[in-house]
């Protein structure tokens, strides 16, 4: 007989939680394509996802003269098409700056 035993993703606290963030999720994106819909910029969430995933942020490490690590991150330049939705919504280009952390 196969008795499983109930992990955390069978209580209702989780089911709870996982409603909420989906509907929250949901509701972001309805707005966010309602927006960009009013600036004439229209499309499928995929089709604005891949237009979105080629912007990131990457992380260089460097050694300094003292021996220790330095990382930077910073995000990349945004494709024409990723900066015309970012300018729709009002957007920075470059959300979260430039940060240096010595380790």
């Amino acid at each position: 007989m196969n008795k499983r035993k109930k992990g955390p993703n069978y209580t209702s606290e989780f089911s709870e939680g996982h409603l909420f963030i989906t509907i929250l999720a949901y509701q972001f994106v309805r707005i966010v394509r309602k927006r960009l819909c009013e600036k004439g910029i229209k499309g499928s969430w995929s089709t604005l996802h891949m237009e979105l995933a080629s912007h990131c942020r990457i992380t260089a490490t460097f050694r300094r003269a003292d021996g220790r690590t330095m990382n930077i991150r910073k995000a990349t330049l945004p494709d024409p098409g990723a900066k015309k939705i970012y300018q729709a919504l009002g957007c920075p280009m470059q959300p979260g700056g430039m940060k240096k952390m010595p380790v």
